[in-house]
């Protein structure tokens, strides 16, 4: 089995022969939905030199869903012409006044090197207040969406595992 699906695996998001109940594929409703824009004059929220890679710019953004509210994020990657490996790191600032941290490690691809778009994927954790009462403080989620290189925006659906019984 490929190793970048493992993390999807095992949040149960992909399907593989004897690995799930073969009761149909399951397509969960995205916990959050993100929108990133790069922003050429936003210097980085960590250090250049604490992130896995080369430091590959940084942005504004929103989220919506589980939480709502605005976005400060840095992405770093280690790149090759049509795949990437690459860590996102960012700040939400809830529209209820807390801030929740998070870091995505994943992948992308593109079809051949001129093309714009990039499939991006990545395990997320969240870090924040534990008596902040957002649900996503201290969880884990999957992280798929794309990066159009044409425009600087990305796009992603967050999913988090099913959690006390199969709930979100």
């Amino acid at each position: 089995m490929n190793l970048r699906v493992c993390s999807a695996l095992s949040l149960g998001l992909l399907g593989c022969a004897g690995a799930m109940p073969s009761d149909g594929p399951r397509t969960p409703s995205p916990a959050l939905v993100v929108e990133l824009q790069y922003d050429p004059e936003m210097d980085p929220i960590i250090p250049a030199e604490s992130g896995r890679g080369r430091l590959m710019g940084s942005g504004l953004g929103e989220v919506h869903g589980a939480v709502e509210g605005d976005v400060r994020w840095t992405l770093f990657e280690q790149q090759s012409a049509t795949s990437c490996e690459l860590q996102l790191v960012g700040v939400i600032s809830t529209n209820g006044g807390d801030e929740l941290r998070f870091e995505a490690i994943g992948y992308g691809n593109r079809p051949r090197s001129s093309s714009p778009r990039w499939d991006m994927t990545a395990s997320a954790a969240f870090t924040g207040q534990a008596g902040n009462g957002s649900p996503l403080a201290g969880r884990v989620a999957a992280w798929v969406g794309f990066f159009d290189a044409r425009t600087g925006r990305h796009e992603y659906q967050v999913h988090l595992p099913p959690r006390d019984g199969g709930g979100a």
